[in-house]
This record gives structure tokens, C-alpha cells and sequence, in this order.
């Protein structure tokens, strides 16, 4: 009877024993597993983060290339604004020039017509 007993124990410890040992196995597998996910985890964090500065960079990039943008199109309508002026200034300077054009041909046919009026004398 002790014998069995001690068969029977034995036999419950063996039992005990591999099932204490698929638990560690187990522990050991989520453990890895937890080891892995935090890993990864970390990994996609450091992408994040990278992505992050990355899209901050690109911001900063996009902005400097509006205030350009801008700054060109403000010096370009300053530009039209100034080749209207020039093309009003040149308009009233060939206007005059043409007054005075004109106002020297008159002289000149008068003083033509002057000079064949003095010559028929």
C-alpha cells in the first residue's frame, strides 16, 4: 500500500512537474511575445517620430515657400504697378512730343509761308 502510495505520488509530482513546466514554457512564450510587442511598439513610436519631424520639416518648408511665393508676387505687382506708371509717364511724354511737334511745324509753315510772301515782295 505504501508503495502505491508513494507510485501514486510520484506519479502526481511527474504530472506536477510537466504541468509547471508547459506553464513556464507558456510564461516564458508570452513573455517573449510581451518582449516583441514592446519592440515593435518602440519601433513604431521612433517612425512616428521620425514621420513627425519629418512633416514638421516639410511644414517649415512649405511656409518659407509661400512667404517666397508671396514676396514674388508683391514684387511683380509692384513691378506692374511701376511699368503703368512708366507707360502713363511715356503716353504724356509722347503726347507732348507731339505738341511740340506739332506746334514747330506750324512755326515752321508760317514761317515758310512768311519767307514766300517776302520773296514775292
Amino acid at each position: 500500500m505504501l508503495w502505491r502510495a508513494l507510485r501514486r505520488l510520484w506519479s502526481a509530482l511527474r504530472r506536477l512537474w510537466s504541468a509547471l513546466r508547459k506553464l513556464w514554457d507558456a510564461l516564458w512564450k508570452l513573455w517573449d511575445a510581451l518582449r516583441k510587442l514592446w519592440d515593435a511598439l518602440r519601433r513604431l513610436w521612433d517612425a512616428l517620430r521620425r514621420l513627425w519631424d519629418a512633416l514638421r520639416k516639410l511644414w517649415d518648408a512649405l511656409r518659407r515657400l509661400w512667404d517666397a511665393l508671396r514676396r514674388l508676387w508683391d514684387a511683380l505687382r509692384r513691378l506692374w504697378d511701376a511699368l503703368r506708371r512708366l507707360r502713363d509717364a511715356l503716353r504724356k511724354l509722347w503726347d507732348a512730343l507731339r505738341g511740340l511737334w506739332d506746334a514747330l511745324r506750324r512755326r515752321w509753315d508760317a514761317l515758310r509761308k512768311l519767307w514766300d510772301a517776302l520773296r514775292k515782295l
